[in-house]
């Protein structure tokens, strides 16, 4: 199984987050401002205050309810965009979070929980030239308490592929808040990414001693121990990560893929299954499941997640090569053919000769051993029509 470095967006928690107020004192607020627009249901502040208090409890619906009142209230409320803007986030519905931030960030650019949020939103939409534009233009100059954006800026920079630059942000953001795990451990994920085994090593380490329960970077160094084939130690920190955010799609993800390792496929599924009840929707985990399910012998349920992967992202010419190999497997000799053809055809749109030409023999190869001659094979990947809709291609 393939394995991914975790670099993780630090998004700027608001401002009420980052206070000591214990559960109770959260309940107290909550019942003073309700109690307050009782009196007056107009009353703008007291949505906003209302709003804080539940996010800082982690109850982002009802948070994002009271901020969507301060904003109809005072549309110019640039807090209450940007933290709702982040509650959004927060929920998974990153469309919104970005619309919300935008606002914020057009009435006061300069805010900089505005600007390493909504850099985090244009990381995770995967649209990293705009995160540059928007954290590049705004880093400061040397205030500790702007870290998040140099570290956000390095995440974006990392994902064009300018390591260098990405290293050198998060030295910066490393300098502003040497106390910082998260920062740490992000270093040390691109340390290894620029092959300097031994700093990443140390960064993770770093960032433990600084935060035992930094989850980020247990990951990480559970990664690191897995690709080393220290595969106990590997599961261990996977586990503490886990336990520490079990809502983390990315780590449910990398305790699937330890116990992969230890060839327990039955355990490793039960993490990839979590991973979508929090990340739905994802090509890649669908991939690595059907390899999974292969591996386990449940060939009907990796034909499945083969599909919903293509159905997720049609431009996998591996996907539709593997199912291929699959059916072939299962002596469905018209689905081999046909999505052997589509992985032939949609290598060569991609430029990838060499893996276009291995479809294609392995084309051959089905042809003959299904009895399909060159004119029956022509009008059976005519009659589908692969051009049109490769991902209907099963006979």
């Amino acid at each position: 199984m393939n394995r991914f470095l975790t670099v993780c967006v630090v998004l700027l928690a608001i401002a009420a987050s980052a206070c000591n107020d214990s559960h109770t004192q959260y309940q107290r607020r909550i019942a003073e401002y309700a109690s307050r627009l009782q009196t007056d249901p107009q009353d703008a502040d007291a949505h906003f205050q209302l709003g804080i208090a539940y996010l800082s409890m982690g109850n982002w619906k009802a948070g994002a309810s009271h901020l969507k009142d301060t904003i109809r209230l005072n549309k110019n409320h640039t807090q209450a965009l940007r933290d709702l803007g982040w509650a959004l986030y927060q929920m998974g519905d990153l469309a919104a979070a970005e619309k919300w931030l935008r606002q914020s960030y057009r009435l006061n650019a300069k805010d900089p929980k505005t600007v390493a949020n909504l850099g985090a939103v244009l990381i995770a939409r995967e649209r990293y030239s705009a995160a540059v534009a928007v954290l590049d233009n705004s880093v400061p100059g040397g205030d500790p308490a702007h870290f998040q954006i140099h570290n956000n800026l390095a995440i974006a920079y990392r994902h064009l592929g300018e390591k260098t630059k990405a290293a050198n942000q998060l030295r910066i953001a490393s300098r502003l808040a040497p106390n910082v795990a998260r920062v740490h451990s992000n270093l040390g994920a691109l340390y290894e990414a620029l092959n300097m085994d031994e700093d990443a090593f140390q960064k993770y380490n770093l960032a433990l001693r600084l935060d035992p329960e930094e989850p980020i970077a247990h990951y990480n160094l559970g990664a690191y121990y897995a690709r080393r084939g220290n595969k106990l130690l590997a599961l261990g920190h996977m586990h503490e990560a886990q336990r520490l955010n079990p809502s983390d799609a990315t780590i449910r993800i990398g305790l699937g893929r330890a116990f992969a390792d230890l060839r327990k496929y039955d355990k490793a599924l039960e993490h990839y299954e979590a991973s979508l009840r929090y990340r739905p929707g994802n090509a890649d985990t669908y991939l690595e499941m059907a390899e999974l399910y292969h591996l386990n012998q449940q060939a009907e349920k990796a034909v499945e997640s083969y599909e919903l992967a293509i159905s997720l992202d049609p431009d996998r010419p591996q996907a539709y090569y593997k199912l291929a190999l699959l059916y072939d497997q299962l002596e469905v000799g018209k689905s081999a053919l046909l999505y052997m053809a589509v992985a032939e055809k949609e290598y060569l749109q991609q430029d990838k000769r060499k893996e276009a030409d291995t479809s294609r023999q392995n084309l051959r190869v089905f042809a003959r051993k299904y009895q399909y001659g060159d004119r029956a094979l022509k009008r059976l990947l005519k009659r589908h029509d692969l051009n049109r809709n490769p991902v209907n291609a099963r006979g």
